[in-house]
């Protein structure tokens, strides 16, 4: 039997649907190379199949399992196979529930705690294919009916600096020009012609076209493509790039140099690189959850 068909079978296994083919499964497994055995080892449907075989699946070892260990075996050694299988089974049909992993403390460093918005930039420039990964990650962030009004220009020639520097203020131009790229985000008035695609579900630009509704289409333009905005910024600094938002610019002047049809509105700008670390401030406090927030 090929490995591909394993998965199948230890699904069937660890679910309990029919003794016979986990007896089988067992024997099966056991035919298999270890180089064949190893992709499985990575599954946690196989840390109930084999928790004797599973490096990988042991209490601390996967970092899905790292904050959640109902099922540790410290201090049950004398437990048979069974009950901790059984114990390991109660665990996984809880943790099942869950739809998606805890990021490690690294990744959330790199997203959050430990991103700043710099100021400053390495002389060290961003390849197309890094902005290019970024969209395909930001890109699947939700916007309401995946109306998507988001749209981007990447400054990165010396020129379209040199059209971009009329619109800053006069404190952020150095860094904005030191830059290895500067990201216009914009807002696509029009953006509901291209639901028939986003969301072929229903009729939805209706929803948004027509002169009556040119109010909560500019709406929905500036929520979404706000929150678009954000989920590139994340997926930059998940590719390992800094980021520097601003809102310091004349946005009409920007929509009159690179949007010149009126279609597409700016929003704010962000700077993308490898940002000098020596040029950081401080990091200013943030307000506390119960100065922001409240649960009712």
């Amino acid at each position: 039997m090929p490995a591909a068909a394993m998965p199948a079978l230890i699904f069937c296994w660890w679910r309990g649907k029919d003794s016979n083919l986990r007896r089988q499964s067992r024997q099966i497994y056991s035919l298999f190379p270890l180089t064949a055995r190893e992709p499985l080892q990575r599954n946690r449907e196989f840390c109930l199949f084999s928790l004797e075989k599973s490096n990988n699946c042991r209490v601390g070892q996967d970092n899905r399992f790292r904050f959640h260990k109902p099922w540790s075996l410290e201090g049950k050694a004398n437990l048979s196979e069974f009950q901790l299988r059984r114990r390991m089974s109660i665990s996984l049909r809880f943790m099942s529930k869950m739809t998606h992993p805890i990021l490690n403390s690294q990744a959330l460093d790199t997203l959050f705690l430990h991103a700043r918005s710099h100021n400053g930039w390495l002389d060290k420039p961003v390849e197309d294919a890094l902005l290019q990964q970024a969209w395909a990650l930001a890109r699947m962030g939700p916007t309401s009916a995946n109306c998507s009004p988001m749209r981007v220009v990447f400054i990165k020639s010396e020129a379209a600096k040199a059209r971009l520097q009329p619109a800053l203020i006069e404190g952020n131009r150095a860094k904005t020009l030191s830059a290895p790229v500067t990201a216009i985000f914009a807002n696509d008035s029009r953006f509901h012609d291209l639901l028939p695609k986003l969301f072929p579900h229903a009729d939805a630009r209706s929803w948004f076209a027509g002169p009556d509704k040119e109010a909560i289409a500019a709406t929905t333009a500036f929520r979404n493509g706000t929150l678009q905005a954000a989920y590139f910024m994340l997926a930059a600094r998940a590719l390992g790039l800094d980021c520097g938002p601003m809102s310091g610019f004349d946005n009409t002047l920007v929509d009159r140099e690179f949007f010149p049809d009126g279609r597409i509105k700016s929003n704010f700008i962000c700077n993308l690189g490898y940002g000098d670390p020596n040029r950081l401030f401080p990091r200013s406090p943030r307000l506390e959850f119960e100065e922001a927030c409240r649960i009712v």
